[in-house]
C-alpha cells in the first residue's frame, strides 16, 4: 500500500466531483477491493456519496455483480 504521497486512485471527493460534473450520468466505482493500494472502502464511498447527495447517481457493485442499463 502507498501510504506516502498523493493517492494514485480516485478519492471519495474525486468521485463526488465527477458526480457533480456529470449530474445526468450514472457513475460506477469499480475495482474497490481489486488493488492493494486502494484504501477507500465501498462502505466509506457509499457514506460519502450519501452525505454529498449523490448516492442515487453512484453505483458501487460488489465483486462479480453485473449491472444492466437501458439506452436512453
Amino acid at each position: 500500500q502507498f501510504l506516502v504521497g498523493d493517492p494514485i486512485t480516485m478519492t471519495a471527493a474525486d468521485v463526488i466531483r465527477v458526480c457533480h460534473a456529470a449530474p445526468d450520468s450514472a457513475v460506477i466505482a469499480t475495482h474497490m477491493d481489486a488493488i492493494n493500494h486502494c484504501l477507500l472502502t465501498r462502505h466509506a464511498l457509499a457514506a460519502a456519496a450519501t452525505e454529498a447527495g449523490v448516492a442515487g447517481q453512484l453505483r458501487i457493485p460488489m465483486n462479480g455483480e453485473v449491472l444492466a442499463f437501458e439506452a436512453a
